[in-house]
């Protein structure tokens, strides 16, 4: 594993046990899902920058998300070939070919997400129900 991979993955790490606030953007305070991703680039080096006025789990953050997504990573070709340090994105429900929530791998059995509900960052395994219904995946651009 390359020495910036290691420290994106220290970063996130680091935020675990944060609570969730919408929208939230500041470390170590309170984060969503994507802004857990937007803090940990950012401490790891990469010029992240992302719009903040989205509607959490709505068409807004798909869109966005998958712009920002664009922009600044490439996407991984097979999400079952995702990497620690891959950016995961979730669809699940009646729209689950629009993303509803993001994560990253930290290693072949875990991932650590934001979410309301247990509240805040964590570390969980990376379970076959959310192997199901990971929608892509992508990797910072530099990270290779």
């Amino acid at each position: 594993m390359n020495k910036t991979v290691e420290r994106f993955l220290l970063s996130l790490r680091s935020q675990v046990g944060v609570p969730f606030i919408p929208n939230g953007r500041e470390a170590f305070r309170g984060l969503d899902c994507s802004g857990l991703i937007i803090v940990a680039g950012q401490a790891t080096g990469f010029d992240v920058k992302y719009r903040s006025d989205y509607s959490i789990g709505g068409e807004d953050f798909s869109a966005s998300l998958i712009s920002y997504l664009e922009q600044n990573c490439d996407q991984v070709e097979n999400p079952k070939q995702a990497k620690p340090g891959d950016i995961l994105l979730f669809g699940y429900g009646a729209n689950s070919d629009k993303p509803r929530h993001c994560g990253v791998l930290t290693d072949k059995d875990t991932f650590v997400h934001c979410a309301e509900k247990p509240n805040g960052v964590r570390e969980s395994d990376f379970t076959e129900t959310w192997q199901r219904i990971v929608h892509s995946a992508w990797r910072f651009r530099g990270m290779k």
